[in-house]
Formats: structure tokens, sequence, C-alpha cells
């Protein structure tokens, strides 16, 4: 169990659990009783810390048991909690409070506590996800980012295809514009580099839309360069750009096992670990801008060199009238399996040559 405990002068303690959700957090802010903290001393170290400390008091943080729970710990993000808050509530005063070393507090102060709807309506606001590429891969992860309780709006350029995910509760949007406006963070996994290009710099779409401040994360397998320009630029105008490109087809987006190789900002990505995580299970941080697209790069060669292996012994086996599904079973388990072989050699076998990552 992850613990951050709070002594307050009195002698007495209070501690907020690692899986605590943003209501625990903002209805102490919206009874006066804490400020938001963006960053703390951990075992002598400071790290990027989302979360509340009472005021007039010393903060102990107890020993993280794994990087799980770490990630779960810096979910809640002070910046955005203090948006949705100023927006929802326009009476609310926020002001910077004292300094810490690699962060800042956000003093929080109404005349009249929040209503336990209006702590509904901000939880709301910090769980609205914008999101273009609803396609195989796409249509999955919308799915699971529902499931984990995040409200997800959705473009396609053609609303027929997506009436399923509609009618589980995404919210569909007539243009990109209106689609991204209001969200936090908005995901993209479309098809081609161009496509990438043309949802984010062409005039009215992401860059010109979407609200300042937000994540703008693109998952499509891209060109470093593409995810180094759209880092530069995003960032200029004053959003988080991460790219995260996935690995695990069509199979891993369904159930919720991607591997995500995230490239910007190491703040960014481990304030976007909560949303990752409805999505996929090997989560990784792999450097700057452009990093994410590089290490799919070196997954896609490794990928290629095992396939084209797959395909040159069924193609061997076949021409030299052995069974391939008898074939298949002898030589899975032996030196020779992989995961290529595991997961398309029966597919091959059966002429089943579906894609399954468009």
């Amino acid at each position: 169990m992850i613990i951050m405990k709070i002594t307050l002068k009195d002698g007495s303690f209070k501690e907020y659990e690692g899986s605590m959700s943003v209501l625990d957090i903002t209805k102490d802010i919206s009874e006066g009783l804490a400020r938001v903290a963006t960053s703390a001393r951990v075992n002598g170290e400071v790290v990027d810390l989302r979360h509340v400390v009472d005021e007039d008091c010393e903060l102990e943080i107890l020993t993280f048991d794994n990087e799980e729970g770490k990630g779960a710990f810096w979910h809640t993000t002070s910046h955005i909690m203090a948006q949705a808050i100023k927006r929802l509530y326009p009476d609310t005063k926020l002001a910077i409070g004292p300094s810490i070393e690699n962060g800042f507090y956000y003093d929080v102060d109404r005349e009249t506590p929040f209503a336990a709807e209006d702590l509904e309506k901000i939880e709301k606001e910090m769980k609205k996800i914008g999101f273009i590429g609803v396609g195989i891969m796409g249509k999955s992860m919308v799915r699971n980012l529902m499931k984990a309780g995040y409200e997800l709006h959705i473009y396609a350029r053609t609303k027929a295809k997506v009436e399923d995910v509609i009618g589980e509760g995404a919210i569909f949007h007539e243009t990109i514009s209106e689609c991204v406006k209001d969200c936090e963070a908005v995901i993209t996994i479309v098809g081609f580099p161009q496509d990438v290009e043309e949802v984010y710099f062409d005039s009215g779409n992401i860059l010109d839309s979407a609200k300042k401040g937000a994540y703008l994360i693109d998952m499509t397998t891209t060109s470093p360069q593409i995810a180094e320009k759209l880092y530069e630029e995003g960032t200029k105008r004053g959003f988080h750009v991460l790219d995260a490109p996935v690995t695990g087809g069509d199979t891993g987006a369904r159930e919720g096992t991607l591997s995500i190789l995230v490239g910007g900002d190491k703040s960014d990505y481990t304030n976007c670990h909560e949303l990752f995580e409805a999505m996929g299970t090997n989560i990784n941080y792999e450097g700057s801008a452009g990093c994410g697209q590089h290490c799919k790069l070196a997954n896609q060669i490794m990928i290629a060199g095992a396939l084209s292996g797959v395909c040159e012994a069924l193609t061997y086996a076949k021409e030299k009238g052995l069974d391939l599904n008898v074939f298949s079973k002898s030589v899975a388990t032996g030196a020779a399996g992989s995961r290529q072989f595991d997961l398309f050699g029966p597919k091959i076998i059966e002429k089943d040559y579906a894609p399954g990552f468009f």
C-alpha cells in the first residue's frame, strides 16, 4: 500500500492512499483543508508529486513499494484540477503559493464549499478525453478508456462505422474542432504520417482548437521527424505533446495489454501514466520527443525479421507436403518458437489475412 502521511501540528496525522480518487482530494480543497503540491522530496530525491498537502504541517512520504504504485500515486495533476475548478466556478481565486524545489502550490480559495454535485462535475471535467482514429485499434482503446471511467469524445470521418461505440457511451462530434475543444487530453491513432499532419496541422484542427495546456498524445506509428515537429509546434502553443506508438495489435488493444512506447517530456509521461494504464500493461518512457517512434521502428525491424522467417518456414513445409498444423505444434515450443509464430502462424494456415492493426 502506498501512503502519504501528513503530520499535523497537534501531533496527529492524516494519510492518503495511492489509489484515492480525485474526489477525495477535491473534497479536502473544498473544505479549505489543503493546498495542492506539484513536487516533494522522497527518500532524499525531488520527484514530480501531484498531490495534496495540508497547510501548516510537515510532509513525510513513506517508501514506495513499486513503480506501478508510484505511477498511480502521481496521476492527480494539480494544474488540471485548478483549471477545472476555475472553469466551472469562476468565483474561485487561484494563486501561486510558496515555492518548493521543481514545483509550486496552488492555493484554492472559495467563499462557499463545493457541494457533492460540484465535486462530481470537477472529476468529470478532469476525465474528458478526445479521441481521433476509431478504427480496429482505436475502437478497442476507446472502449477500455470508457471502462476506466473516462468520458470519450470521438471524431470519425464516417459516423456509421462508430455507431457501436456511440451506443456504448462515446460522444460523437462532426468535426475535429468540436471533438477536442474542451478535452484535457487528445489521443490520435490514425493511418499514415500524412493523416497525423492533417489532424494536427490543418486549419481548424487539433493545434488550432484544443485548449491551452491540454495533453496531445499521438499513438500512431509514424516518423520520429513528425513527432519532433509536432512536439516543437505544440509546445510553442502551450500544449503537452507525447509520441506514444503502441505494439500488440488488435488483440492487445482489445484486451488492454498494449505495450506503449512514450517519447516527450518525462513529467508529461508521468502525468499521463494512469491514462496509458487504461489501454496497456507494458508502459515505458523511451526518452525525448521522437524516441517513442524510434523505439517502434526498432520493434518493427525485429518483427519483420521474425515474421518473414515464419512465412518462409510455412511455405517450405507446405511445399514439402507437411501437415501445417502438426508442423506448427512440433516447432512452436522449441528454439524456433516466437510471438509472431504464435500470433500469425495459425492465421496464415487458415488463410486469415485480415489486418489487425489498421
